[in-house]
């Protein structure tokens, strides 16, 4: 079914495409989103918000998709969290308007949504003018080494002017990379607790409480939240408002081991077990800490990945990139604990994972700009 035909057969998809800026120009609303978009845009529309946002619903694709981003917040926080939206466009600092207050346990909470997306990555490696903002997200073979600290880090300098500093402040980030930000905690991590380079390393964003990373392409939303360590106690979001959601706050002390400093060596397949039908990988690592000597000092660490052999034949090809990711994604927890040797990591059935067309493997960038061994 084409676009076009999608969007008629809704009154307010058909009043967003009446005069729009963004026909013909990408696949919007495609057959899977329909009616995801179809939700968010009722619920703003119950909300008495849709003329509002209807300008920009209508324009290029960017700011289509940026409105549709805050309207999809607001609707996380009050149908998934639970927190009815109390203000539209809450007042600021300096004058500027925030997206929406919510008022858990009556304190406001002032919320700006940020929704850095894939056509920047494009426009900062090839320019404005590439034949690739043309085309789809995704292409097969489209990959390469990713870093998207910098979309992060970005993302909050953007929004900090907004930010009060009487009230609970959250930054909430709705991405559209090639990879996204909920499928790259480590990324996140540099963004924001890196020595020398995090957003919460310092004192300079001391008027925000926490960001939060909320994916927009899970059928089940998932919500990751970042707490400021060194934000002033005024706008501190207590942890119980996203209770049943990840939490992550850490020391940007001098003791924190570096993610820059964290290498991939190498990996392999180990043997396997005689009494199991089961896939073992190891992924080798190293990174530096500091001792309690202060000293730096280097650690090594492998992390052994185990999945069932009927799973691992269903991955196919691609089961090493897939499982080099799952590896990742326990890193930094490990690194935290300063971990060393051999970490066991078993998976009864692979959960789900990005697509591994956009798996960089092995890393480049992504934890380290020194070479690999393989």
């Amino acid at each position: 079914m084409n676009a076009e035909r999608l969007t008629i057969q809704h009154p307010l998809l058909a009043r967003i495409a009446e005069g729009t800026r963004w026909r013909g120009k990408d696949q919007f609303p495609s057959e899977i989103r329909r009616d995801n978009v179809i939700t968010w845009l009722e619920y703003i529309h119950s909300k008495n918000e849709f003329e509002r946002f209807l300008p920009r619903l209508k324009d290029v694709p960017a700011k289509r998709d940026e409105a549709l981003a805050e309207i999809y917040a607001a609707y996380f926080v009050e149908k998934y969290a639970g927190y009815p939206i109390t203000t539209w466009e809450p007042p600021g600092n300096n004058g500027k308007l925030g997206e929406f207050s919510f008022t858990p346990e009556g304190t406001d909470v002032f919320c700006e949504v940020k929704s850095p997306g894939w056509e920047w990555e494009i426009v900062e490696s090839e320019g404005p003018s590439s034949p690739r903002l043309k085309k789809p997200k995704h292409l097969p073979g489209d990959h390469g080494w990713f870093d998207n600290s910098d979309y992060a880090r970005d993302a909050v300098a953007k929004a900090y002017p907004k930010f009060p500093s009487d009230k609970p402040t959250l930054l909430i980030l709705v991405d559209d990379l090639k990879v996204s930000l909920s499928d790259d905690p480590i990324g996140m991590r540099k963004a924001l607790y890196e020595p020398g380079m995090g957003c919460f390393a310092t004192n300079k964003y001391c008027n925000l409480g926490a960001v939060a990373v909320l994916d927009i392409e899970k059928s089940d939303p998932s919500l990751c939240m970042y707490h400021n360590p060194r934000a002033i106690q005024v706008v501190i979001l207590p942890k119980k408002v996203f209770a049943k959601y990840q939490q992550i706050c850490e020391s940007t002390g001098n003791n924190m081991s570096s993610l820059n400093n964290v290498r991939f060596n190498s990996a392999e397949e180990m043997p396997p077990e005689a009494d199991r039908d089961t896939r073992r990988f190891d992924f080798h690592f190293s990174y530096s800490s500091l001792g309690p000597d202060e000293k730096a000092r280097e650690n090594t660490l492998t992390v052994r990945i185990v999945v069932p052999g009927l799973e691992a034949i269903r991955r196919g090809q691609s089961l090493e990139k897939i499982l080099y990711w799952l590896a990742a994604q326990n890193l930094s927890a490990l690194i935290e604990k300063q971990a060393t040797g051999l970490q066991l990591i078993e998976f009864n059935s692979i959960p789900s994972c990005p697509d591994p067309s956009t798996i960089q493997y092995p890393p480049k960038v992504h934890f380290s700009t020194q070479p690999c061994d393989r």
